[in-house]
């Protein structure tokens, strides 16, 4: 699961994640972009594993979404879907479509373990 995508957002996105010394577990691209079926309509999906619940870190992480996004000034929409260890752990358990997705399809952008 781990492939580079070209994306300028999502380059800058992962800097500014990584600079940011959030409990971040992992960084995976899903969806069109991940399968490399995008369009210029197309947004960029990326799921976020944090350590911990926390509605403060969701924010933050959206905030430096639109950060890069406002950036690199490309037109692409980065979606990033934040969810701690426990909660994906749940998706795993119930056999979740989205876990399936992303387990099937999902490039491992960054990962801290």
């Amino acid at each position: 699961m781990n492939e580079a995508v070209s994306s300028k957002s999502l380059e800058v996105f992962l800097e500014k994640l990584k600079k940011s010394h959030l409990p971040i577990l992992s960084v995976i691209l899903f969806g069109s972009y991940a399968r490399g079926h995008y369009t210029i309509d197309s947004d960029i999906d990326v799921l976020i594993i944090t350590g911990e619940k926390n509605s403060q870190i969701n924010h933050q992480i959206i905030a430096l979404a639109y950060q890069a996004e406002s950036e690199t000034d490309e037109g692409e929409w980065i979606l990033p879907l934040v969810v701690d260890e426990k909660q994906y752990e749940k998706w795993k358990m119930f056999r979740l479509s989205i876990y399936q997705n992303i387990q099937s399809e999902g490039k491992v952008l960054w990962k801290t373990r």
